[in-house]
């Protein structure tokens, strides 16, 4: 008898409040076009086509090649809030060199900040403490029909002239 009381004082409560409203959802709207949704995107490339380094008198001639490049991202509207960059470096030479390439590593990159610039947002992202080779990662984010273009920009830094480099490579954000 106990119960029966409780159910009938929660079903009279329920009943007071009233119905609850569902507007219904425009199709043609995306996900990502509702201001304070969060969407994650994710793109990915296979290769990325060496880039030489070195040649100089002296010096080897070497590349790097990009494998294995995923990005993440986060975005409420069109604000970044989190992102993380992962590939696999992998040097070679070119030619004779009595000098072998680095070893295969894997770098990763965290989301640091954002900022407009004149192609799209500007985002820099920071290298994990843990990466073998030190290198700058900047994105320019541009806003495509079905997600977004990820303009990466990698700028190795722990070693100057003529064996840094830069790879430069975009990648298509699919919302997920």
């Amino acid at each position: 008898m106990r119960w029966t009381a409780t159910w009938a004082a929660i079903a009279a409560c329920a009943a007071a409040c009233g119905s609850v409203a569902q507007d219904q959802v425009d199709a043609a709207v995306s996900v990502d076009a509702r201001p304070g949704t969060l969407v994650g995107y994710v793109g990915h490339v296979d290769l990325v086509p060496p880039v030489p380094f070195g040649h100089m008198p002296d010096t080897c001639d070497y590349t790097m090649t990009f494998k294995q490049l995923d990005v993440t991202l986060m975005l409420t509207g069109d604000t970044p809030t989190a992102g993380h960059v992962q590939n696999l470096n992998v040097e070679a030479t070119v030619g004779a060199c009595p000098y072998a390439p680095a070893p295969n590593v894997i770098s990763s990159y965290t989301f640091d900040s954002a900022k407009p610039g004149p192609s799209g947002l500007v985002l820099t992202f920071q290298a994990d403490r843990t990466n073998a080779t030190k290198a700058s990662l900047v994105v320019t984010l541009v806003k495509t029909m079905t997600g977004y273009t990820a303009k990466l920009t990698f700028h190795r830094t722990d070693i100057g002239t003529p064996f840094d480099w830069t790879v430069a490579t975009d990648v298509a954000l699919a919302p997920q």
